[in-house]
């Protein structure tokens, strides 16, 4: 509560509780009921009248109750759409944790500004049997210059990135092949692609939980707001992202990786 909240308040909301219990609990049962019931009622009489002299500290009990349900109510439609939580920037050490755990991997992005420790991850996950997806946008796409100039560097700043995260991709592979994984196998649940779209939120995806961190002007996007959708279950979120990644699975390029 807040410290205007007087002891006024307090004491009548007290001779309430202490009043309505007495009356329909103790009253109910106890050997000495009507007593039990005069003393609820003047209890109830004591806190109303305590209530009604001090109205000011009515108005913010109701005021912080109304807040206290709105905010409730505003946190339960999120979790009925889908989204758990929401974050100042990616948190890449729950992802790792997330992906350790996981057997599928997903990554939309630009290009990741760690994508050496992701790759790391996404190797265990792979020599254990899982599988990892990832899409970078098209190095030589207009949007990878816009991206560039969105983030107040040099044109080719955005295609050199993506340039060099698709060859510590192309790296990863040679070396799990040289480590003896079988490369049919390899090649069935490692994929990767060049999307052609417009860039309008990178997504990092475990079997559990999706990140999506949103490409704002000037700054990456791990720098800015990620939301956090669940996969436990489903709802309107999830649901947006399986249409999302469908789309990018028609329209992109898929590299080869030998």
């Amino acid at each position: 509560m807040k410290p205007t909240f007087n002891k006024i308040t307090i004491v009548s909301l007290l001779f309430l509780v202490a009043g309505l219990t007495l009356i329909y609990a103790c009253a109910r049962y106890g050997t000495c009921g009507s007593e039990l019931s005069g003393i609820g009622l003047s209890l109830i009489t004591a806190g109303i009248v305590a209530v009604t002299i001090d109205k000011v500290s009515l108005a913010e009990l109701s005021a912080e109750v109304t807040s206290i349900v709105q905010d409730g109510l505003c946190a339960l439609r999120m979790k009925n759409f889908g989204i758990t939580n929401i974050v100042t920037n990616t948190p890449y050490q729950e992802i790792y944790a997330a992906m350790d755990l996981s057997k599928d991997f997903i990554l939309v992005q630009t290009w990741s500004p760690d994508m050496k420790n992701i790759l790391k991850h996404c190797e265990s996950l792979l020599a254990r049997g899982g599988r990892v997806t990832i899409f970078l946008l098209n190095p030589d796409s207009p949007a990878a210059t816009q991206r560039s100039l969105d983030l107040q560097e040099k044109p080719d700043h955005v295609p050199a990135k993506i340039r060099s995260d698709a060859d510590q991709i192309f790296s990863m592979y040679r070396r799990l092949i040289k480590h003896g994984l079988k490369e049919s196998s390899l090649k069935a649940r490692l994929r990767f692609f060049y999307y052609k779209t417009l860039p309008s939120f990178a997504i990092y995806k475990t079997d559990k939980n999706a990140w999506v961190a949103f490409y704002w002007y000037g700054i990456q996007s791990d720098s800015g707001m990620n939301i956090v959708i669940d996969f436990h279950s489903d709802n309107p979120a999830k649901a947006r992202y399986e249409d999302h990644l469908s789309f990018l699975e028609q329209t992109s390029d898929p590299q080869r990786l030998d």
